[in-house]
């Protein structure tokens, strides 16, 4: 019977190693060479006594590797604190609510990467309210070249994918449920112009008119405007729009090959009016958060061989004089205790 029980548990625990080693081979180190060389320019460029704010997954990444303080960590230890980056640093509405939580906690920069795409739905629920009122997520959506068609004026590419509605839509009277109601496609009409400059040299440039979104709700589907379209840092804005949303055109790079318009981000009306689209997707800097490091050069935002992959990018905080600094944000203490509970509708 020993003799039985010793080899079975070596036979499970060769398999187990087996599996574990074969999963272990395709993932990367967490400190990857992105976050060395990050890691590197930080350890040259700021004080020593630098306090960084993200959100609280890379705090030992911070702490170890680039050798400063962080507002947060994996070990959570100040709970609220998730919270409170969440939903007004990462799902801010403005720039005020931001300086005066980053201020309370003496953060002298604040860092964002890719990850943030994905994780959008944990940071956004974690720092809504007790009604999830900043609930959201970002998905991505593919160009369907075989779709996509030639139009007089130009042509009409088809971005096909599919994301629920975040928040209800009132269209011509009806309502579309979110959660219930959907976008399965975006349409947007493009014309290529070509330039010549001063040395006699070509390029191409793209131009933009009003997207649509096919929304889907009860196996119908309608075709709705919206407001903007984002390529390369430019933004394109329209008027008489029915959805105050955008999507932000980016690469795919497939086995070397480049499409530059080959993906894109659908930002919902909660998603676009962030700090986090603003600064991370948008690249900008302002008066009180200026942009000091960002690899996009070497790792642009793109889809590289199927994986969603960007840049780390880090601010320098500056902050007014006239900050009226909630007390609760001095605290560990929620606001309301009841954002701490899982609704019925998300358990």
């Amino acid at each position: 019977i020993y003799i039985i029980i010793i080899l079975f548990t070596i036979n499970i625990t060769s398999d187990f190693a087996k599996a574990t080693i074969s999963q272990a081979s395709g993932i990367g180190p967490t400190y990857s060479q992105q976050w060395q060389v990050a890691g590197d320019w930080v350890r040259k460029n700021t004080p020593g006594d630098a306090v960084f704010a993200h959100w609280w997954d890379y705090g030992y990444l911070i702490q170890t590797g680039m050798r400063r303080a962080t507002l947060s960590d994996g070990g959570n230890a100040r709970n609220a604190i998730n919270h409170f980056v969440g939903r007004h640093v990462l799902t801010g509405h403005n720039e005020t609510e931001a300086l005066e939580l980053l201020k309370a906690n003496n953060a002298t920069n604040l860092l964002i990467i890719s990850d943030e795409i994905g994780k959008y739905p944990a940071f956004s629920s974690i720092g809504a309210d007790e009604n999830y009122d900043r609930y959201s997520w970002i998905n991505t959506f593919s160009l369907d070249q075989q779709n996509s068609r030639e139009t007089r004026n130009g042509t009409t590419l088809v971005y096909t994918g599919g994301t629920p509605l975040d928040d209800d839509i009132i269209y011509q009277g009806k309502l579309y449920p979110r959660r219930s109601a959907g976008i399965g496609a975006f349409l947007v009409p493009v014309n290529q112009k070509t330039i010549t400059n001063e040395k006699n040299e070509s390029s191409t440039q793209l131009n933009f008119n009003q997207p649509k979104a096919l929304l889907v709700y009860n196996g119908q589907q309608i075709e709705i405007r919206l407001s903007c379209i984002i390529f390369q840092g430019q933004e394109f804005r329209f008027n008489n729009y029915d959805i105050d949303a955008c999507i932000l055109l980016f690469p795919v790079i497939q086995n070397n090959q480049v499409n530059p318009i080959g993906a894109a981000l659908y930002l919902s009306p909660e998603v676009y009016s962030t700090l986090f689209t603003k600064l991370y997707l948008f690249g900008k800097s302002s008066e009180h958060f200026k942009l000091v490091y960002d690899d996009s050069n070497n790792i642009p935002l793109a889809v590289y061989n199927g994986r969603l992959i960007g840049p780390i990018r880090i601010w320098q905080i500056s902050y007014p004089n006239n900050l009226n600094i909630p007390e609760y944000y001095y605290t560990n203490e929620f606001p309301n205790p009841e954002v701490n509970e899982i609704k019925d509708e998300f358990s």
